[in-house]
């Protein structure tokens, strides 16, 4: 997640995994400059990035430029004009309230070097409990799960997910403010290497919890 100032200065912070390794939320600033092209250059400590930015300020589409072996490409969205907590001043805060209603999300994610089908629903309850439904298929055989779980929102905007009562948490996820959307991630170090987008679809919540699963 990061926050552009429309001064040329910027401040982010993010996490990453490796399906078995975490390293957690850290953060830092760096400049950019965007040309009347909306060709745009953001200078970080890992090195130089190369964005094609939308006309209208909604996102952009990045690469990384720095020939050291890495290649990372991918695209950003706008989900808020104001700032968030420790990323500048803070203008707005999301809290559980935020993350409530029930959610989709679909991917194709890694697990244990086999490659698998993955659809879930989520329903959040405001209150920092949730409940999950999902079926995962990796060409040979179908695992389909439900489950409950407890999450927190901190007022940056950032999610931690835990799921069945584990104490060490599932996923962890960035909420647009507005929590039409969030950014997953998993980080359970159990060798899946999976990261998506869940959307929410309803204010209401579903019943995931249905013993039938079809």
């Amino acid at each position: 997640m990061e926050y552009w100032d429309g001064a040329g200065n910027a401040k982010w912070i993010e996490t990453d995994s490796f399906g078995t390794d975490h390293t957690g939320w850290y953060s830092g600033s760096n400049t950019y400059s965007i040309g009347q092209n909306c060709v745009a250059t953001a200078a970080y400590l890992s090195g130089p990035f190369t964005d094609f930015v939308n006309p209208d300020g909604s996102g952009w589409r990045w690469v990384r430029t720095k020939f050291d072996g890495y290649v990372q490409g991918n695209s950003a969205q706008k989900i808020s004009s104001v700032s968030l907590p420790t990323l500048t001043a803070p203008t707005v805060a999301c809290s559980k309230r935020t993350l409530s209603g029930t959610y989709v999300t679909s991917e194709v994610l890694n697990q244990d070097a086999t490659l698998a089908g993955f659809v879930a629903r989520m329903s959040y309850g405001a209150n920092g409990t949730y409940t999950y439904r999902e079926v995962t298929d990796n060409g040979a055989g179908t695992v389909k799960r439900t489950g409950t779980g407890t999450y927190t929102v901190a007022a940056n905007c950032i999610a931690t997910l835990y799921e069945d009562g584990a104490v060490s948490p599932a996923y962890a996820a960035v909420v647009n403010p507005d929590g039409n959307e969030y950014w997953w991630m998993n980080i359970k170090n159990d060798g899946t290497y999976s990261a998506s987008k869940a959307t929410r679809v309803s204010q209401s919540l579903v019943d995931n919890s249905a013993t039938s699963l079809p």
